[in-house]
């Protein structure tokens, strides 16, 4: 599925074609695309990471206040591959997929290490960054 012809009409799901609906384990975010895809082949099929920037607002003591969360993306095979040649840094982009925990053991501390990521199974561009400087 080609998603440039179309950005804010396309919705890109997983190639196995399971509902979204049907994942327990699932969420949906909104926000920009933070540093440019990149793509990773690896033995099994390429895997592509990126940032989704995701603002909060809140009432603080001196008004309205903006929080930026940077929420790592990950995409597997076609999928990847097409979201990094559509999609670039500033974009704003809708994701939905499912949360995963990360383990790893740092190599210089031998600590073990941790963080969560998305992993997408279905995205829409909902604005290139061009489009929202033109506009």
């Amino acid at each position: 599925m080609n998603t440039a012809t179309a950005p804010a009409q396309q919705t890109t799901q997983t190639p196995q074609g399971t509902p979204f609906q049907d994942h327990f384990n699932s969420l949906e975010l909104v926000g920009r695309i933070g540093v440019t895809p990149e793509v990773k082949l690896t033995k099994k099929s390429p895997v592509t990471n990126t940032l989704l920037y995701v603002s909060n607002m809140y009432e603080g003591e001196q008004g309205r206040v903006t929080k930026v969360t940077r929420v790592p993306l990950i995409l597997f095979g076609q999928l990847g591959q097409e979201f990094a040649q559509h999609i670039g840094k500033g974009d704003l982009t809708r994701v939905r997929g499912r949360i995963q925990e990360n383990i790893w053991t740092d190599q210089d501390t031998q600590q073990k290490r941790s963080r969560l990521e998305l992993v997408v199974l279905e995205y829409e561009i909902l604005q290139h960054k061009t489009q929202q400087a033109a506009a």
